[in-house]
């Protein structure tokens, strides 16, 4: 009796129970990374709708994004022209492609945003609704550095589940077998 073979199906189902468990954690980490931002572009939103100055956002102190885990802000005009940024990447201001701002739907928008190789970005863009100072988009945003070491060491302790599942599964099979293949005595 090949042992692999008789056991063929047990082990898909495992693989795919555990595939389905990090595809989850994955979700709901990588969906929970927009929380803070989502907080912040709706409120500077609001903010500005309400006809806040745009030299209230403080622009003294910039985060380095390549370098932090801040959150920050980045304000556009109607025309995707960059208005304030409180965000530096590599000591130079940066830019989200036009196409990105013209894609908010619904007033906001959410997207992954990786401006250089080895920086990964979590953003959530608002549309401004009556601004009197030509703001019309709102971009937080932070790294996602941290929230991907968390779905790599999550992903890391699901294979080491999945490996010791597997080994198991296995020989309990074999030990079911070996037991139903020995003579009965009494």
């Amino acid at each position: 009796m090949n042992i692999f073979r008789k056991s063929f199906p047990l082990l898909v189902a495992v693989t795919f129970v555990f595939l389905g468990i990090f595809g989850a954690m994955q979700q709901s980490s990588r969906s929970s990374a927009n929380d803070p931002q989502v907080a912040l572009a709706e409120d500077a939103a609001n903010y500005i709708d309400n006809g806040a100055p745009l030299q209230s956002f403080s622009q003294d102190s910039k985060t380095e994004v390549s370098q932090s885990l801040s959150p920050f802000i980045i304000i556009y005009d109607i025309k995707g022209n960059q208005i304030m940024s409180t965000a530096l990447l590599n000591g130079k201001d940066f830019n989200v492609p036009k196409g990105v701002l013209e894609s908010v739907k619904n007033r906001e928008s959410r997207v992954t945003w990786q401006p250089s190789p080895d920086v990964r970005i979590a953003a959530v863009i608002v549309e401004t609704e009556k601004s009197p100072n030509g703001a019309t988009y709102v971009l937080a945003g932070r790294s996602l550095r941290e929230v991907e070491a968390r779905i790599h060491h999550i992903g890391l302790e699901l294979l080491s589940g999945w490996v010791v599942t597997i080994f198991l599964t296995l020989t309990s099979v074999w030990l079911a077998w070996r037991r139903s293949s020995e003579p009965f005595t009494s």
